[in-house]
């Protein structure tokens, strides 16, 4: 099997900047390194097309995103963990800021979720399925 190096570097280097510059934007006032971040992920990303069309073992394939089954679970998955974050934050902000807890105590209480997925996870695992990385392929 085959990895795409330099498709992951790229992706890499444009996912890097771009938090950051949205982290570092809002809580100084929008500094000229917030942009330059901004612009520089934007303008990596804007790369990665270009490159994955070129590349042996493309990291997505336009094949594979021209599926409505797979676009369908992309914007599914999107969907989830924008809520999920949104969800996440907005409860680390009541437990830190609304309650007066420390950070160790609103992250000690994630425990339970964490469990809970985890167990969840364990339950709905068929006995005798594929697992591993090869069982998505």
């Amino acid at each position: 099997m085959t990895i795409d190096v330099l498709g992951g570097v790229v992706l890499a280097a444009a996912l890097v900047p771009l938090p950051l510059g949205l982290g570092l934007g809002p809580e100084h006032g929008w500094p000229p390194l917030a942009w330059v971040l901004l612009a520089v992920g934007a303008v990596i990303g804007a790369l990665l097309p270009s490159i994955e069309r070129r590349a042996h073992a493309p990291l997505l394939t336009g094949q594979l995103l021209r599926q409505h089954s797979v676009r369908l679970g992309l914007l599914a998955t999107f969907a989830f963990y924008a809520g999920n974050t949104t969800t996440m934050l907005g409860l680390t902000l009541f437990l830190q800021q609304g309650l007066g807890i420390g950070a160790l105590g609103a992250g000690a209480g994630y425990l339970p979720l964490g469990l809970a997925y985890m167990a969840a996870t364990l339950a709905a695992r068929r006995p005798g399925a594929p697992s591993g990385p090869k069982a998505m392929l």
